[in-house]
C-alpha cells in the first residue's frame, strides 16, 4: 500500500452524504501546526453556507500523522491521507493524492502553516460557485494582495520570477493568473479528475492545472501571504531544480507541439502564397490578375467551409456527445421564456398555447410575451385572449413603448425576469415540449453558461429557395455551429439558446441597435469567456417557416448580413483571448463579403472559361471555385436525403432535380442579400426590416409526410 487514509466513524457513516468543498491540507513535519490550523479554519467556516471536508495529505516521518489522528477523534469532518516515504515525491503530488480521495464538488487547496489566511475560503468559495468560475486563484500580486510574509526582497524577487519564468515559457494559459506559482486556490472537481498529472516534479500545482486545462475559466481574489507560524520553509535548492525540470517537461508535452502546429500553419500559408505569387506573376493582364487572385481566396474559404459543414456531420462520436441527454436529471434551473413578437397575428396564438404545455414545473418558470405597442394593436390584443383562455399566472404581456427592433424588447424583458435561465422563442416556433428538461440537464452535467439548441427550418417543399435554405440551418445547427463552440467563438443562433441571467446582466443584455444581436451577444459572451454548448437533436429541434416570398428572404438575410458587418466594425471580437478565435471570428463575420461578390465572380468565371482565352493553367485555377461548389452541391444532396429521412417526410428523387436547378440561383441569391446589406450599411440605413410569419409550418408541415 502507498498510504493509509484514516477518517472519524461519523464521516464513514455520511459516506454517502453530498459534500461540496475538500479543504487539501499537505502537511510534511508540522505537527505543531495542526492544531492552530484545524481551530483557524473552523473558527473561519463558522457560518459557512456549504457542507465542507477537511483532508489532510501527510508525508511527515515525525509525530504530525499522531496528532492529526488525535484531532480526528474531536471533529467529524476530518479525514487523513499518510503516503509511504516511497510515493513522498513533493507537494504537487500530495495535492494530485488528495484530488483522487475528495469528494467535495469543489476542491480548495492551501498550505497548513497558516500563511494562506482561512478567512478568504468564504470569499474565494463564494465566487466560485456563484460566479460559475472553474479555478479561483488567491493572488499576492494583485491590488488588495500582498506577498510580504515571503520573508525578504530575496524570496520575492524569486516568487516574481517563477510568475514571469513561467508566462514566457508556457505562455497564454498561466498567463490567466496573475500569481501561477499561488499555493491557495479552488478548483471545481469535475475540471480536473479526467486530468492525468504525469511527471510531476516540484510543488507547484497550480502552474500544471492552468496548463493541462488551457480552457478553465479563472478569476483572482486577493490574498495577503502571511508570516509562517512555526515550521522553517520546506522549498530547497532541490526543490528549485525540480521547478525547472517541470516547466521544461510542460513545455515539452503542451505548448511544444502547439508551436509546432503553428509553424506547419505559417508554413502552409506561406507555400500557399507563393503558388499564388507565382499563378498572378503568370497572369498577363490585370483582368486575369483579379481573377486568380479572387479565385483562390473564394477557393480556400470554401474548402473551410466544406470542413465546417463535414465537422460533426461526419463523427458519429460528436454527434453523439452533443445530442441531447438520454436520461433527464429532476429540475434544477428555473427558466424565463421570452416571446418576442410583432406583427404576428397569424402565429402568436398558437405559439403562447404551445410553449404554456412545456412539460416542467409551472413554478420553476415563467412566460413573457413582448410585444412594442406603437403599431402592433392587434397582435397584443390576440396575445390578451390567449393568456386568459391558457389562463396560467405565469404567462404575462409586456407591452411596451420604444424604439422597433427585437434587441428593445429582449432588454425589456430581461428587466422582468426573475428566472435562473433567460431563453428566447420566436413567435412561428414549434417548441418541443421536452426542451427545458434537456437544456436543465445539459447545464448542469456539462457546467456550461449558454446552451444552443437546435433550431430547424421545415417547410423544405414550399417554394424553389425554400430547400436551401432549410438545408443552410441543418448543417448550422448540425455541425457548424460545435466547431465554433468548442474553439470558444460562437455566433449564437435567434433563439432557443438559453443563457444564465446572471451572463446577460453582466454584460448589460443585447445590442439594440444590431440588427443581428444573437450574433453579436454570442461574440461579446465569448469574450467574458462564457462556456457555450451546442445540443442539435432532430427529436428536440426547435421548428420554424423558410420566409414566404423571395422579397422576404432578402430582406430576412439582408438583415443578418448587415448585423455581421455591425459586430465586424464593432470590434470587440479584437478581444478574444487567442489569435485563433481572432482568426474565426474575422473569418466568420466577413464572409459576406465573399459572398457579395460571388454572385458577381461565378458568371463571369463560366463566361471566361468558355469565351476567354488564356493559358490552361490560368483556366484552372480561375475555376477552382466551381469545384468546391461542386463538393457542397454533392453534400447538399447527401444532407438533403438525410433531413427528410431524420423527419420522417417523404424523399422523391425530384429533390436532387430541384438542387441542380436552383442551386446556382440560390447563390445568387445570398450575393443579392449580401450586397444589398453592404449598401444599407454604407449608406447608415439601419432600419428593422421584419420578417412575414404566415404559419407555413403548421399549416403544411404535416401535408408533406
Amino acid at each position: 500500500m502507498g498510504y493509509v487514509i484514516i477518517m472519524n466513524i461519523e464521516k464513514r457513516k455520511e459516506e454517502n452524504k453530498e459534500i461540496e468543498f475538500t479543504i487539501i491540507l499537505p502537511t510534511f513535519n508540522e505537527s505543531r501546526n495542526v492544531v492552530p490550523i484545524l481551530e483557524a479554519v473552523s473558527s473561519a467556516l463558522k457560518d459557512f453556507p456549504y457542507s465542507y471536508e477537511i483532508l489532510f495529505v501527510d508525508d511527515s516521518s515525525d509525530d504530525t500523522p499522531k496528532v492529526i489522528r488525535e484531532n480526528i477523534k474531536k471533529y467529524s469532518n476530518i479525514g487523513l491521507l499518510h503516503r509511504s516515504k516511497s510515493k513522498r515525491t513533493g507537494l504537487a503530488t500530495a495535492f494530485v493524492a488528495g484530488f483522487a480521495k475528495a469528494r467535495g464538488k469543489y476542491i480548495f487547496c492551501m498550505d497548513s502553516d497558516l500563511q494562506h489566511s482561512p478567512k478568504e475560503i468564504v470569499p474565494m468559495a463564494k465566487r466560485i460557485v456563484e460566479h460559475t468560475d472553474d479555478l479561483v486563484v488567491g493572488s499576492r500580486y494583485i491590488p488588495g494582495g500582498s506577498p510580504e510574509g515571503l520573508g525578504g526582497k530575496y524570496r520575492i524577487i524569486i516568487s516574481r520570477f517563477v510568475t514571469r519564468f513561467s508566462a514566457w515559457i508556457l505562455l497564454p494559459p498561466t498567463r490567466k493568473s496573475t500569481d501561477p506559482g499561488a499555493g491557495m486556490f479552488v478548483v471545481r472537481r469535475d475540471l480536473i479528475e479526467s486530468v492525468y498529472f504525469e511527471n510531476l516534479y516540484g510543488f507547484k500545482i497550480l502552474i500544471d492545472i492552468l496548463t493541462r486545462v488551457p480552457n478553465a475559466r479563472v478569476s483572482e481574489h486577493p490574498i495577503v501571504f502571511e508570516k509562517r507560524a512555526n515550521e522553517e520553509s520546506k522549498a530547497t535548492l532541490k526543490q528549485g531544480m525540480y521547478f525547472f525540470f517541470h516547466i521544461f517537461a510542460l513545455f515539452v508535452f503542451y505548448r511544444l507541439p502547439i508551436i509546432v502546429k503553428r509553424i506547419l500553419f505559417i508554413a502552409a500559408c506561406g507555400l500557399v502564397g507563393f503558388l499564388s505569387f507565382l499563378a498572378i506573376s503568370y497572369a498577363e493582364t490585370f483582368f486575369q490578375k483579379f481573377l486568380v487572385t479572387f479565385s483562390i481566396f473564394l477557393t480556400l474559404q470554401s474548402s473551410f467551409m466544406i470542413f465546417l459543414t463535414l465537422y460533426a456531420w461526419e463523427n458519429p462520436e460528436r454527434m453523439r456527445k452533443d445530442g441531447s441527454p438520454k436520461k433527464f436529471i429532476a429540475p434544477l434551473k428555473s427558466f424565463t421564456i421570452f416571446i418576442p413578437a410583432r406583427h404576428e397575428e397569424n402565429v402568436i396564438a398558437d405559439t403562447i398555447r404551445s410553449i404554456a404545455t412545456l412539460n416542467y414545473p409551472e413554478e420553476k418558470k415563467e412566460i413573457l410575451v413582448l410585444i412594442n405597442r406603437k403599431d402592433d394593436a392587434e397582435t397584443i390584443r390576440i396575445a390578451q385572449e390567449t393568456i386568459k383562455e391558457v389562463g396560467k399566472p405565469n404567462i404575462k404581456l409586456v407591452d411596451f413603448d420604444g424604439p422597433l427592433g427585437k434587441a428593445v424588447g429582449l432588454n425589456i424583458g430581461l428587466k422582468n425576469a426573475t428566472k435562473d435561465v433567460v431563453t428566447i422563442f420566436d413567435a412561428e416556433d414549434e417548441v418541443h415540449p421536452e426542451i427545458l428538461n434537456i437544456i436543465n440537464t445539459t447545464m448542469f452535467k456539462e457546467r456550461v453558461d449558454i446552451v444552443q439548441s437546435g433550431v430547424q427550418l421545415m417547410n423544405y417543399n414550399s417554394n424553389w429557395y425554400s430547400l436551401f435554405n432549410v438545408m443552410e440551418y441543418y448543417f448550422w445547427f448540425k455541425s457548424v455551429l460545435h466547431f465554433f463552440a468548442e474553439k470558444g467563438m460562437i455566433p449564437l443562433g435567434g433563439n432557443t439558446v438559453f443563457f444564465k441571467r446572471y451572463w446577460l446582466e453582466k454584460i448589460g443584455g443585447w445590442d439594440e441597435k444590431n440588427l443581428t444581436e444573437d450574433a453579436d451577444i454570442g461574440i461579446c459572451m465569448s469574450v467574458m469567456g462564457a462556456r457555450t454548448k451546442v445540443v442539435y437533436d432532430e427529436r428536440h429541434s426547435t421548428r420554424e417557416e423558410t420566409p414566404p416570398t423571395i422579397g422576404g428572404f432578402i430582406k430576412q438575410r439582408t438583415r443578418w448580413n448587415q448585423g455581421f458587418i455591425q459586430v465586424l466594425f464593432k470590434g470587440v471580437w479584437l478581444k478574444m483571448s487567442t489569435m485563433y478565435q481572432r482568426f474565426l471570428a474575422l473569418y466568420i463575420l466577413s464572409w459576406l463579403f465573399f459572398q457579395g461578390f460571388l454572385f458577381l465572380i461565378l458568371p463571369m468565371s463560366i463566361l471566361v472559361a468558355i469565351f476567354v482565352k488564356m493559358p490552361p493553367v490560368l483556366g484552372i485555377i480561375v475555376n477552382l471555385p466551381m469545384y468546391t461548389l461542386f463538393i457542397l452541391f454533392v453534400i447538399m444532396n447527401i444532407g438533403a436525403y438525410q433531413f427528410i429521412k431524420s423527419y420522417s417526410f417523404k424523399y422523391s428523387p425530384l429533390v436532387i432535380l430541384k438542387i441542380t436547378i436552383f442551386y446556382i440561383p440560390f447563390q445568387m441569391l445570398l450575393g443579392v442579400s449580401a450586397f444589398r446589406a453592404m449598401i444599407r450599411q454604407f449608406f447608415g440605413n439601419i432600419s428593422w426590416e421584419k420578417t412575414t410569419h404566415i404559419n407555413t409550418l403548421r399549416k403544411e408541415v404535416s401535408s408533406n409526410k
